[in-house]
């Protein structure tokens, strides 16, 4: 689901949308394993869980999102 500011009507990326694409499915994960592993750098976004880090737990709450957990 993407919300929008409602100060200014921009769309905001929807929580776990790491890649931006509008919608939160398996190539989020992908990217936050991308992440973690060094293949690719690390996005505030991808910070899924707001702990301050891109690692597992990212990917866990991605996986969570799609099972409507």
């Amino acid at each position: 689901m993407i919300s929008t500011d409602p100060t200014g009507g921009q769309p905001l990326a929807a929580s776990g949308d790491v890649n931006g694409d509008g919608v939160v499915d398996i190539a989020d994960v992908n990217a936050v394993i991308d992440m973690i592993l060094g293949l690719q750098k690390a996005t505030a976004v991808a910070d899924v869980n707001g702990d301050g880090s891109v690692d597992v737990a990212d990917m866990n709450s991605i996986i969570n999102i799609i099972l409507g957990l």
